[in-house]
């Protein structure tokens, strides 16, 4: 099995040399290091060749924050099209030492895997854990793998199941359908995946996920909110329901 690490960056990321080190310090080396950069420094570009990791500039002209960090991302699982799994990372998270060995033995035992989705471990800026995981802020029913399809797709209409930081993607089947402008990626890619039977979430933390003021848009309910009730709630916004709606089913052909 090829694995790709992808990163993106943006700015200053004050925390990347901690987040690299992380990275090539993998029990399971990654196959390819790309790095996707959005309006990053010098510093900061240093610091990923220094890490082995090839640059990619970011080509996304979205103002809007979340459709910029699903186009950024989407930009490196692009550039992993031919590997069987990229391992997702943003510029500010520690990656456990076993974290890609751990997906790729998540991935081996479900062959038809979309979207491998960990836990992780919540820290602050100092990286001192804060006593609660992304699971505790997005929890899901038990026994999910073991559900039927139509259970998962109720729920993930419903509830966000997946942090991308916290997980791993297989290129070619999350890039058949291109994210719709608002959606944030993982939001989007966990919604394909349930659709295609391929949504594998485990109970391992796998990160530090640090919750800083550049970091929080993962955290973001009103972000990362419930389908259904942005469907119900947004009725003074008839355009951007419709628009909501009508990318949902484009998930259903």
């Amino acid at each position: 099995m090829r694995i790709a690490a992808v990163v993106v960056a943006h700015g200053n990321a004050p925390f990347l040399a901690i987040t690299l080190d992380s990275v090539t310090g993998q029990s399971r080396t990654p196959d390819a290091r790309i790095a996707v950069c959005d309006a990053t420094s010098p510093q900061v570009d240093g610091l990923l060749l220094e890490h082995g990791f090839d640059i990619h500039r970011a080509t996304s002209t979205s103002r809007d924050l979340t459709t910029r960090i699903a186009h950024n991302f989407t930009q490196g699982v692009k550039v992993a099209r031919d590997f069987d799994l990229a391992v997702l990372g943003d510029h500010d998270d520690v990656w456990h030492i076993d974290r890609i060995g751990h997906h790729e033995a998540v991935a081996r035992t479900f062959p038809r895997a979309v979207m491998l989705s960990s836990d992780g471990r919540l820290v602050d800026t100092h990286g001192t854990p804060l006593g609660g995981t992304l699971r505790d802020r997005f929890p899901i029913p038990s026994g999910w793998n073991d559900l039927d399809l139509r259970k998962q797709w109720t729920y993930v209409l419903r509830h966000s199941i997946a942090t991308g930081g916290a997980s791993a993607v297989v290129p070619e089947s999350v890039l058949r359908i291109a994210i719709p402008n608002g959606w944030l990626h993982d939001r989007w890619w966990s919604m394909l995946a349930v659709r295609n039977n391929g949504m594998v979430i485990d109970d391992a933390a796998m990160i530090d996920y640090r919750i800083s003021e550049d970091q929080r848009v993962g955290l973001d309910t009103h972000r990362q909110e419930s389908t259904m009730r942005w469907l119900g709630t947004r009725a003074a916004s008839l355009t951007r329901t419709a628009k909501r709606a009508w990318d949902i089913t484009r998930l259903l052909v």
